[in-house]
């Protein structure tokens, strides 16, 4: 395992020997301003980004994109993945990075951020077309940070650009100062209730996320070692 070492001229900050934990090429193909683009042996990429302060690290995997930065304020960061050949304009599937930095740090709790996250699901999707997963996963801490995953599901959509069913696994970490989000969007065809949501396909894409987290200062060491990503294994049912 090769060690990296790259430095973010726009934010003056350095991250020093880095082991990523997969097989890469060391071939780093996108070193801009606050964040490294670094793709592995299975062309799949790990992509680090300096979001308020913190690391947001996660694997785009093969056929994705790189992230587009679509907006970043002081309290908002957004940013997405499309397939190759989509945009924002027109996609199938994307995964998305959020992070929100909330004012009032003594409301900041998973449980309100699942609260927020189902009150934007309500505007789009009728009572009786939803679906939840909650159970996708034994993810419980990262790290220093708390962490939840699961999936919301929608068989026919309505007051959005486009009409179909869509599945979207959400993973959520809670920190002192916000919340960091790894949302990965599948759409489909209206889809006939009751809606079936396919647990080991999603299980597997969180697989094809890993290594993920958030991170003070530095990148979690390499497989094998007491990372703290060795506690993101999905449960197997």
């Amino acid at each position: 395992m090769k060690k990296i070492i790259f430095s973010m001229i726009a934010m003056s900050f350095l991250i020093n020997q880095c082991a990523i934990n997969r097989k890469h090429r060391g071939n780093i193909i996108d070193s801009m301003f606050n964040h490294v683009t670094i793709v592995n042996e299975d062309n799949s990429k790990t992509y680090i980004n300096n979001i308020h302060g913190k690391y947001l690290v996660f694997t785009i995997p093969e056929k994705f994109q790189t992230p587009v930065v679509h907006h970043i304020s002081y309290k908002v960061c957004y940013m997405a993945s499309y397939l190759e050949g989509e945009s924002d304009k027109k996609w199938t599937q994307n995964i998305n990075a959020f992070s929100d930095r909330i004012d009032d740090v003594n409301s900041i709790s998973l449980e309100n951020k699942y609260k927020m996250q189902s009150i934007y699901f309500d505007r789009y999707c009728a009572q009786e077309n939803k679906y939840y997963m909650n159970d996708i996963s034994t993810l419980k801490k990262i790290g220093e940070y708390e962490t939840t995953a699961f999936v919301q599901a929608c068989s026919n959509v309505k007051n959005m650009d486009f009409s179909g069913s869509f599945e979207t696994l959400i993973v959520n970490f809670q920190t002192p100062t916000g919340y960091y989000s790894l949302i990965w969007v599948e759409r489909g065809p209206v889809a006939h209730n009751p809606f079936v949501i396919d647990k080991k396909k999603w299980q597997q894409r969180l697989r094809q996320m890993e290594p993920f987290g958030v991170f003070d200062t530095f990148l979690p060491k390499a497989a094998g070692s007491s990372s703290p990503l060795d506690e993101t294994a999905p449960a197997q049912h």
